[in-house]
């Protein structure tokens, strides 16, 4: 019987994968200098709170954007970590109330500015509360061709696409990685 459910999985996966609407392309970079003028690019306002186990596929959260609420689903290709499928869906302010409250303090708050740059848009995160100090960027490509050939911009630091380490979900269930 497991068989049959692991091949089911497993078709699903790959159904869901392979579907590009849902896909996400992304590195992650940690941050070594800030650009001067990054307060000058908009921002948000964003609380996360994880309801899934790092490690454990698929995550799951929920999400304060701004004044928006959102449950979302992801789950990373397992050859390559910088493809992820995601599904987001809209819930309404009680709702994202009660799921928080299922995270037991498993929650990140951040704010969030993007910057464009080279037709893309660098969302650079300057983490707050217990994860204050860090700083991560993501850059999200159209595809994995082009995200395979950029560079990134000089203040860049390290890339951590894939470190699970870097993970949100990781840093709210762990806080700041050792170095």
């Amino acid at each position: 019987m497991s068989q049959i459910i692991d091949h089911t999985r497993i078709k699903a996966y790959n159904r869901f994968m392979a579907n590009t609407d849902f896909l996400e392309i992304e590195r992650k970079f940690l941050i070594k200098d800030l650009p001067n003028n990054y307060k000058e690019f908009d921002s948000v306002k964003i609380s996360q709170t994880y309801l899934s186990r790092p490690g454990v596929p698929p995550v799951l959260r929920v999400r304060q954007y701004g004044e928006q609420y959102l449950l979302t689903v992801k789950k990373r290709d397992e050859e390559n970590p910088m493809i992820c499928g995601e599904v987001e869906i809209t819930i309404e302010k009680t709702e994202y109330e009660a799921l928080k409250t299922m995270g037991e303090g498993r929650v990140i708050e951040k704010t969030r500015y993007y910057i464009p740059w080279e037709g893309l848009t660098v969302e650079l995160d300057i983490f707050e509360e217990q994860l204050s100090g860090l700083i991560l960027a993501e850059i999200e490509f159209p595809s994995k061709e082009q995200a395979d050939r950029t560079s990134p911009p000089d203040w860049f630091g390290e890339e951590v696409t894939g470190n699970i380490q870097y993970s949100n979900n990781n840093l709210a269930q762990k806080g700041l990685p050792r170095k």
